[in-house]
């Protein structure tokens, strides 16, 4: 127990910043015709930026709120994650229960039972957005995995990113670290070393 958390402070802005984002992403999954102006071909091809738009959203009043409740709970790490995991994991798993026994166009089934047990197994762990084999294998849950991954993480980054200097260091090492694993620079070391495989890193 600990002191009585406040009401959840709510920012407005940002419902109308995800509804953009959510039109954003309806409007990318839209078939383009050739008939259709040329206008919305751009809006459909920028449209998965809308799930940069969410993840850069949800990770802001995530932290706003979780760095609130920090400095009123005790035992606040235990209560994080078991807050963090029971708001995602019950609803997931009983997705990928469903699509384990009634696979779609998503899922190829357990006609390869060694793929099929190991894209599980990555879905049960929050793994999977790490593997471009498995990472909508089962159903289409990848922005799952990167939200799980950024919750882990989290508590580090509040705890130990104190100034700007720090904050400065975690973007920088941030970047370089995409760019290690982005499709351009895999792709790149691959052909200068000929290492096909290489491409079991790259990140979509």
């Amino acid at each position: 127990s600990g002191k009585p958390l406040a009401k959840t402070e709510r920012f407005i802005g940002f419902d109308y910043l995800r509804g953009i984002a959510v039109i954003l992403v309806f409007l990318s999954h839209i078939p383009v015709l050739d008939s259709m102006p040329y206008w919305f071909k751009r809006v459909s091809e920028t449209g998965s930026c809308g799930v940069q738009l969410f993840f850069i959203i949800s990770a802001f009043v995530l932290m706003h709120s979780t760095t609130k409740r920090f400095s009123l709970e005790h035992h606040r790490i235990k209560i994080y994650y078991f807050r963090r995991f029971m708001r995602i994991a019950p609803l997931y798993y009983f997705c990928l229960l469903y699509f384990t026994f009634f696979p779609s166009l998503f899922s190829q089934g357990w006609d390869n039972i060694s793929s099929y047990s190991t894209a599980l197994l990555l879905n049960i762990l929050f793994l999977h957005d790490l593997s471009p084999i498995h990472i909508n294998s089962i159903m289409p849950g990848w922005t799952i995995g990167v939200e799980m991954t950024f919750s882990l993480f989290l508590p580090i980054i509040i705890f130990y990113i104190k100034s700007i200097k720090s904050a400065t260091v975690l973007f920088i090492g941030s970047i370089f670290f995409y760019l290690f694993l982005s499709n351009r620079y895999v792709y790149y070391l691959g052909q200068l070393f000929n290492l096909e495989s290489y491409s079991v890193f790259r990140i979509y």
